[in-house]
């Protein structure tokens, strides 16, 4: 991927896909659609928010898409426009 078209893209598909293929306990994660579920077995491992979060699609490749995907992603963890958290 990084060395054709593809990489304009992220190559996100493909990283997770061979970092879930050399997991030493399995896949944690199944591709769904435009997300991903976690694999049969492997919810211990996760929290319980984690099955909405993998589900989700990636944001697009621009600074609009990325800002918008951030305050979104805020207003579900409780932070207001504008407020900033350390």
């Amino acid at each position: 991927c990084t060395g054709g078209a593809g990489r304009a893209a992220g190559c996100a598909d493909e990283f997770l896909a061979m970092r879930e293929c050399n997991r030493a306990s399995g896949r944690e994660l199944i591709k769904e659609g435009s997300g991903y579920s976690i694999a049969a077995g492997k919810a211990p491992a996760f929290t319980g928010a984690a099955a909405s979060l993998a589900a989700s699609a990636a944001p697009a490749r621009t600074l609009k898409g990325m800002a918008d995907f951030g305050e979104e992603y805020a207003k579900v963890l409780g932070i207001a426009p504008g407020e900033v958290r350390f």
